[in-house]
């Protein structure tokens, strides 16, 4: 039997840029990518997400319908699930521990990204 690993991540969109934020700590760690992580046990996708989200980012969100729903292999299964936010209110402010740097960014900054 194949165990996965539940991820939830959140699309934070704001004045037309887009919020990543870059990992201290575990498999993400030093790369920019959308605020998110593991499903707590008896958590829900969408729960999930707006916890990781304000965990990592200080903000409240409100969910839209799934965006996309990934899956690969690294050490193991992980399946990852993103949801757009439809809001998002408060004061952007990471906790120091766990969040490297957390930026907005235009689409065209994050295009240039993955060509460097």
């Amino acid at each position: 039997m194949v165990t996965a690993t539940l991820v939830a991540s959140c699309l934070v969109k704001k004045d037309g840029k887009f919020l990543l934020v870059k990992a201290k700590v575990g498999m993400p760690k030093g790369l920019w990518n959308l605020p998110g992580g593991h499903l707590d046990e008896d958590e829900t996708f969408d729960s999930a997400a707006i916890r990781e989200t304000k965990e990592e980012t200080g903000l409240d969100v409100s969910l839209g319908k799934i965006l996309c729903i990934g899956h690969q292999r690294i050490d193991n299964e992980v399946v990852v699930v993103v949801f757009p936010s439809s809001s998002c209110r408060g004061k952007l402010k990471i906790p120091k521990n766990e969040i490297e740097d957390a930026r907005w960014f235009s689409a065209q900054e994050i295009d240039n990204m993955k060509k460097k």
